[in-house]
């Protein structure tokens, strides 16, 4: 049995709530022993009266975020997060499950997110991985950029891009069409 969003959860002794005003009766032992984060902030919500009450006040815990997270922290097993790794909200569960130490959840994402790098989503994935600091999710969408032009016609999503990174793009486009080795 797994979070529920009413008070119908027997012996849960916690809530989590989010800045979305959702809230979520669970149990500390199971979140706490699932993520350290969530043990860190149990453990300082009971330091400051709060035992039973955490507030997770991340952009990324978006509507239809946490109830499928928790779903996942309650089994600890990734198919209990498939509802998370939809193109929807792949994006916001990778980043919560970097926020909340959710290894696991985190690494599944980035895969799926590497194998899905296409012309519409490479500078914005580029991103991602940048902000999340996976060098192979970056870099997948830096090589396929500089080998699929289409993937920067798109003014706004490549020139949102760091100047390093378009000068990049554009320098070893440029090098793999002089490269009599290269084939395009």
């Amino acid at each position: 049995q797994g979070a529920q969003s009413d008070s119908g959860l027997a012996n849960a002794d916690a809530r989590v709530r989010t800045a979305h005003g959702a809230c979520h009766h669970v149990h500390r032992c199971v979140l706490a022993f699932r993520s350290g984060w969530f043990l860190a902030a149990f453990a300082h919500a009971e330091r400051n009266g709060r035992a039973s009450d955490v507030l997770i006040d991340f952009e990324d815990a978006v509507p239809g975020v946490m109830r499928p997270l928790l779903d996942y922290l309650y089994t600890g097993h990734l198919d209990d997060a498939s509802p998370l790794l939809t193109p929807e909200l792949i994006v916001p569960a990778a980043r919560l499950a970097d926020q909340l130490l959710l290894e696991p959840l985190r690494s599944r994402a980035l895969e799926l997110m590497r194998s899905a790098v296409d012309n519409a989503n490479a500078a914005s994935l580029y991103q991602v991985g940048a902000a999340l600091h996976d060098d192979g999710l970056a870099g997948k969408c830096v090589e396929h950029m500089v080998h699929h032009e289409a993937a920067t016609r798109e003014p706004s999503l490549f020139a949102d891009l760091p100047a390093d990174v378009q000068s990049t793009v554009l320098a070893l486009r440029r090098a793999s069409r002089t490269n009599p080795l290269s084939r395009n």
